[in-house]
């Protein structure tokens, strides 16, 4: 029987860009996803980090805001992953790939757009940016 691997990776082999203060260039983030010794990458979206910032997150010590908002998104992102596969008997990528990405879309269709405003002035006063945002009535 083959196994099966779903785990949260840095994805080393192409660099995005690199930071602007600092030399360390930064790597995005994907969902790696082996079976059968063969491998998939899933974009997840995340923002990508350096090495330094990889090995702090992965650790889950000492970790700056910006690393613990990464840190519970690919823990999410993983635990859907791991949920989608438990649900596949036998596994294929072709019926993960259909379920990871219905599971992965944003569902705003069933919002009103005064819903998805509202939603976005509260992401401003949480992030302290409520003077960009409308006054609080």
């Amino acid at each position: 029987m083959s196994t099966l691997a779903v785990k949260v990776v840095l994805d080393t082999r192409r660099a995005l860009i690199k930071n602007a203060g600092s030399k360390d260039p930064i790597y995005p983030i994907k969902l790696r996803v082996t079976f059968a010794r063969k491998q998939r990458y899933y974009p997840l979206d995340v923002s990508a980090v350096s090495k330094a910032d990889w090995e702090k997150i992965q650790s889950g010590q000492r970790m700056s805001k910006s690393q613990r908002e990464v840190f519970h998104t690919i823990r999410e992102y993983e635990g859907r992953a791991i949920e989608i596969t438990d649900t596949l008997h036998p596994f294929s990528f072709h019926a993960f790939d259909t379920r990871w990405k219905s599971s992965a879309m944003p569902t705003h269709s069933s919002k009103s757009f005064q819903a998805v405003f509202k939603e976005y002035i509260e992401d401003l006063r949480r992030a302290g940016r409520a003077s960009t945002g409308p006054n609080r009535a």
